[in-house]
């Protein structure tokens, strides 16, 4: 082991902070010197008694794959690949989930590597069961970000792979629909020392609502179908977010023009109890703005955690979609014609339900016969 790193690894004994350890794996990537990185990382892996707190070791390596993962060049990529998707014990405080794992690590790749970088790694290691997840996530997280792989041939064969297997991402295509113009908008901006994210829902201001001529119809509920909250499924199960869906069909067509506050609230929603029609929020939004909505709630997640991050993110947007609408197909073509012919509005409310932080979300979708609409509300608290 080189002095450098040996001496870093005791300088973790009873340590406070690791920042002096993070300046260091900087260097070291900065300065191309990816062996002693991977060093440090497989040393606290690795060595025995090191008599450092779990959560310096895990820190510690951690940073290793996220500098190396946001590095451009070839052999980083490969070391954060290869480190990322190992087996874990000493390094972690808790066991992780390999798919969650898998997740995250495509999401630094496809932020910090270029698409020759993928594509190369892809015939070295797409063969390799091992690698496969991250390399099917750091795919379609290039594909959200704009990239057409649909005539990359080592791409489509690997794709095909995929779907011999029953991959669950293989249902999603190699190029983005263009209702799917927004969600690259949505991803979180990632430096190695941190990120910063944005999000296209939250609490409104009365102000912001949208006034329409209130029609009164007779609303009978309906069975909703399975799938329509997947996009907020991590906040319910990863942080303290709560979901309400509904489904409804009216006595006759309304105007699209009169989903306002008011009719909103005629409806039975738990969400919106105990709030004043003018504590409610409207809008009629594009598809593509309610598509961004639903994806930036799978992709990135709620107050406690990171989310699905944009490969997953992706998949559950069409699943909400497919069961907001009835569609019994994830098949993205389709479905994405079919979600175009309804109309698309978002809402919130100064509700007791609604935990007025940050993560308030409501969508809801009107029928092309504008006799039926479908509602999901989510919302989620540090």
């Amino acid at each position: 082991m080189p002095d450098s790193i040996d001496k870093l690894v005791r300088d973790l004994r009873g340590t406070r902070d690791v920042n002096a350890h993070y300046k260091a794996i900087d260097g070291f990537v900065t300065r191309g010197e990816i062996d002693l990185a991977v060093g440090l990382a497989r040393a606290v892996e690795e060595r025995p008694d090191i008599g450092a707190p779990p959560w310096a070791l895990e820190a510690v390596f951690d940073r290793v794959v996220r500098a190396l993962a946001l590095c451009n060049a070839q052999d980083a990529a490969s070391a954060a690949l290869k480190l990322g998707s190992s087996f874990r014990t000493q390094s972690t405080q808790r066991p992780r989930a390999p798919l969650a794992t898998a997740r995250d690590l495509a999401f630094l790749l496809a932020t910090g590597q270029s698409n020759a970088t993928l594509v190369s790694l892809l015939d070295q290691l797409g063969h390799h069961a091992d690698y496969q997840e991250v390399l099917g996530c750091w795919i379609q997280e290039a594909v959200v970000r704009g990239t057409d792989f649909s005539r990359e041939t080592l791409v489509r064969r690997f794709w095909g792979q995929l779907l011999e297997s029953h991959h669950p991402l293989a249902v999603l295509p190699l190029c983005t629909e263009r209702l799917e113009a927004e969600l690259k908008d949505w991803l979180p901006q990632e430096r190695v020392g941190g990120s910063s994210c944005g999000m296209p829902y939250g609490p409104s201001r009365p102000a912001d609502s949208e006034s329409g001529s209130f029609e009164q119809v007779a609303a009978t509920e309906v069975p909703t179908a399975t799938g329509v909250a997947s996009v907020v499924v991590n906040w319910q199960e990863e942080s303290n977010g709560r979901a309400e869906a509904g489904r409804f069909r009216f006595d006759r067509p309304i105007q699209p023009s009169a989903v306002s506050a008011a009719f909103i609230k005629a409806l039975p929603l738990l969400c919106l109890e105990g709030a004043a029609v003018e504590q409610v929020v409207v809008r009629r939004v594009s598809i593509e703005r309610a598509l961004a909505i639903l994806f930036a709630a799978s992709a990135n997640g709620g107050a406690y955690n990171h989310g699905r991050r944009a490969a997953y993110g992706r998949l559950e947007l069409w699943q909400s979609v497919a069961s907001l609408i009835g569609h019994d197909s994830v098949e993205l073509q389709g479905l994405a014609n079919s979600a175009a012919q309804w109309s698309w509005y978002s809402f919130d409310a100064a509700s007791n339900w609604f935990e007025q932080v940050a993560w308030d979300l409501g969508v809801a979708a009107l029928s092309p016969d504008a006799a039926a609409m479908s509602i999901l509300a989510a919302t989620d608290t540090d």
